[in-house]
């Protein structure tokens, strides 16, 4: 009933070239944002014509479920590492808090649940030390993430966060307070046990796979202190097995994105 797709959105470009255009109409039409994102500042701009005919639809289609379901619902955002995951979830955020017609979401991270860098350091998977594997599916406490989910219409739930400064979650750092969570993370749409257990009301993947984004990776963990060799002998060893993970192994969401630029997005008729 509350399926999003791509023949909801307004005026949605029926072939590439009509995209074309419209991304042409609005290319010098952007919106600068700052954000603070597990302890590090980013600055993103987003294109106002993907916020009219993507994001204010898809805002517009978590209210009304929110509004039919009369309970706190929850969104999960997927995509690999990179992706612009957290910056987009954030801008969502901001997005929903400055229309009238929309009910304001809340922004939250699957990063909180890594297992602790102790934990990491004194357990491994298959033989591997999960701390050479930080990041992948392995290194998350998903049955903790689990109990929260079944808990998320109870007051007073405080969630962890990550913090990059120091490389580890902190407890209870954010409180729960909205009536539509927005969830970001690289596993939620895995198609592997436990993950696809984990239950959402709605769900948006980003379909954005690309070397490219090893750069990205890259320059965040420079952003966090580690040394550029050792921030892309990481990035190399960890993130592009995970990206290539995430891009095979996901499902597809309620909702698919691809990139068609830097911070702008096109709906996928998956």
């Amino acid at each position: 009933m509350f399926g999003l797709r791509a023949g909801d959105f307004v005026r949605e470009p029926r072939t590439r070239q009509e995209f074309g255009r419209r991304k042409a109409k609005y290319k010098y039409m952007k919106r600068s944002y700052q954000y603070t994102i597990n302890g590090l500042s980013v600055r993103a701009e987003f294109d106002e014509g993907d916020e009219r005919e993507i994001f204010l639809p898809l805002l517009r289609r978590l209210a009304e479920m929110r509004r039919a379901r009369e309970r706190r619902i929850v969104a999960f955002l997927a995509g690999p590492p990179a992706a612009g995951k957290s910056t987009l979830c954030r801008y969502l955020e901001e997005l929903s808090r400055n229309a009238p017609d929309l009910i304001p979401i809340q922004a939250a991270g699957l990063d909180g649940f890594h297992y602790p860098q102790t934990y990491l350091d004194s357990h491994a998977c298959n033989g591997v030390p999960l701390a050479r594997i930080k990041g992948a599916p392995e290194s998350y406490d998903v049955a903790k993430l689990a109990g929260l989910l079944s808990r998320v219409s109870e007051p007073n739930q405080r969630w962890p966060v990550y913090d990059r400064r120091i490389h580890d979650p902190v407890e209870g750092a954010l409180e729960i307070s909205a009536d539509i969570l927005l969830i970001e993370g690289n596993w939620l749409l895995l198609d592997e046990e436990p993950w696809r257990a984990l239950p959402c009301d709605y769900s948006i993947f980003l379909r954005a796979g690309s070397e490219a984004q090893l750069e990205r990776v890259v320059a965040r963990k420079l952003a966090g202190g580690f040394a550029e060799a050792e921030a892309r002998e990481m990035a190399r060893r960890n993130d592009w097995p995970n990206i290539l993970r995430c891009m095979e192994r996901s499902r597809p969401g309620d909702l698919n994105l691809i990139p068609a630029g830097e911070n702008r997005w096109e709906v996928s008729s998956l």
